[in-house]
């Protein structure tokens, strides 16, 4: 019996060690979007950029590996995109696109005293909450992020963050036979997160006598 128990604590004791070196931390992000949309019609080989438009974006995150350097977010965000001064039917309309993302992204990170400046790119799934405007938009989309971003290790666990993020659209957010739509955003994001590592977590554990 008291074997048993030692073993059943020697493997909870790596458990929790391999679960804590994977999941290194999490967090929230709010900001600004800047979005407009590209139109490119059948009758035309010339693609038309719509007028920019602002909303609102927020984001909750986990950050994973135990690398200092090397990290892999996942997160769930709501985004605010759309188009100003869209023409159709002879009509100036607007658009306003809400989506919920799914977001994945590799991150290089450069550890520094005060700040930890670092760079960020991956693939995102964009699914349309709601919409208004003159479109049937797309329920699911594809697009990609490519970010700048900087750590600000002043409350260590808590680090704060700013990021700028270019979020163009990979798949189409609307498609018909004459007309093709994509978005393309701008995000500035400030944010808080919880590092779970620091330097006692690479420490090796003391031998269990069974």
């Amino acid at each position: 019996m008291k074997r048993k128990i030692t073993l059943s604590i020697v493997l909870l004791l790596f458990f929790f060690k391999v679960k804590a070196q994977f999941l290194s931390g999490y967090g929230i992000s709010i900001g600004g979007t800047r979005s407009t949309q590209l139109w490119n019609t059948n009758t035309s080989d010339k693609t038309d950029m719509m007028k920019y438009r602002f909303g609102l974006n927020g984001s909750v995150f986990l950050e994973m590996l135990s690398d200092p350097n090397i990290k892999w977010i996942s997160e769930f965000q709501f985004n605010q995109k759309g188009a100003k001064e869209i023409p159709y039917n002879s009509e100036i309309l607007s658009s306003r696109t809400n989506y919920i993302s799914f977001n994945n992204f590799l991150k290089y990170r450069l550890e520094g005293y005060d700040f930890s400046p670092y760079v960020l790119a991956g693939p995102r799934l964009e699914y349309l909450l709601n919409a208004n405007g003159p479109l049937d938009y797309s329920k699911f989309h594809a697009g990609i992020s490519f970010g700048l971003g900087s750590e600000f290790n002043f409350k260590d666990p808590w680090i704060l963050f700013t990021e700028f993020h270019f979020n163009p659209d990979i798949g189409k957010s609307f498609h018909s036979e004459v007309l093709d739509v994509k978005n393309r955003a701008y995000e500035l994001r400030v944010g808080v997160k919880y590092n779970l590592l620091n330097d006692k977590d690479f420490d090796v554990c003391p031998p269990v006598h069974l």
